[in-house]
This record gives C-alpha cells, sequence and structure tokens, in this order.
C-alpha cells in the first residue's frame, strides 16, 4: 500500500501527458459527481441518493467544467506566461471577473437543461447567478492566487479539481 499512491501518480502523470484533455474531463467528471455525493449525503442529510443527479454532475464535469477548464488554464497561461506575482494576479483577475461570472452562466442554464427543466433555466439564472458569483470568488480568488503560483500548468485542472470538490458541493447544495 506504500508505493500504491507514488504508482498512481505516476500513472496519472503519463496519462496526463498523454491524453490531457480526456484526463483533465475523466478528473472534472467524478470530482463533480462526488461534490453531488457529498452535498446529498452531509449536507443534505439525504436518505436516498439520487444517482440521476450525480449523473447529471458528473456529465456536466466530463463534458463542460474539464475541456472548459483545459482550454481556459492554457490560454491563460500564453497570455500572462510565468508563475511570478505579477502573472499570477493578471491570471486570477481574467479568471474571476471575465471568465467566472460567464462560466457561472453557462453552468447554472446547463445544469437547469440537463435536469430537464428547459422551462425553468432562465429563471434559475436570474435567482442563482449573482449569490454563486459571489460564492465563487470568496473561495476561488485565493484558491487561484496559489493555483496560478505555484503549481504547474498541466497540473492546475487538478489542484482546481480538488478545490471543486468542496465548490461542487455548494453548487450541488444551491442548485436543490
Amino acid at each position: 500500500m506504500y508505493g500504491l499512491l507514488p504508482r498512481l501518480l505516476r500513472q496519472y502523470d503519463r496519462s496526463l501527458q498523454r491524453y490531457p484533455l480526456l484526463v483533465k474531463s475523466i478528473t472534472s467528471s467524478a470530482i463533480c459527481g462526488s461534490g453531488d455525493v457529498f452535498s446529498q449525503i452531509v449536507i443534505e442529510k439525504s436518505d436516498k441518493l439520487n444517482f440521476r443527479r450525480s449523473f447529471n454532475f458528473s456529465i456536466l464535469g466530463g463534458f463542460l467544467v474539464g475541456p472548459t477548464l483545459h482550454v481556459w488554464y492554457g490560454n491563460l497561461a500564453r497570455w500572462f506566461p510565468g508563475q511570478s506575482a505579477k502573472a499570477t494576479i493578471k491570471r486570477t483577475i481574467a479568471d474571476q471577473f471575465v471568465f467566472a461570472p460567464s462560466f457561472l452562466a453557462v453552468f447554472i442554464t446547463c445544469h437547469s437543461i440537463i435536469e430537464g427543466k428547459y422551462n425553468l433555466a432562465t429563471q434559475h439564472l436570474s435567482d442563482r447567478w449573482a449569490t454563486t458569483v459571489v460564492a465563487n470568488w470568496g473561495l476561488w480568488i485565493p484558491a487561484q492566487i496559489v493555483n496560478f503560483r505555484f503549481t504547474p500548468v498541466a497540473y492546475q485542472v487538478l489542484v482546481s479539481n480538488i478545490t471543486a470538490l468542496a465548490w461542487n458541493t455548494y453548487l450541488s447544495w444551491s442548485a436543490h
């Protein structure tokens, strides 16, 4: 068991180098689904797990969150190269004040649609967007400063996904 974690990390690293988009998408899918499960069990104290709901969150993670963050973080690294304090601040400002508000609007809308609530998508966006963006800033500004400053670009989606376990728990709880 002692050598299992290092072996898993090496395998993850090899897979990430060969298939970056696929690995980030699968990781995002697992983290989004796990955040929903955690929300249902720990926060909402549900007696019965809603597998469809967790599946929907996993789908959003794999097909929306992972691919989008893969492209976005790559662009941030090109636009603001390096990990200096100046580059970190620029990336964080772009991420949190340009990307996050628009991405959260897309996420909230897609979540409503994937749950079959097409007619409520606009209402959900109106009701949830502003409070979600403010909550996002409380968690993600400090998290992204650390991520952009100290994490190699190839692993920034992974580090974000680890933080996202807490974030996805909040998103799932606030959406239900």
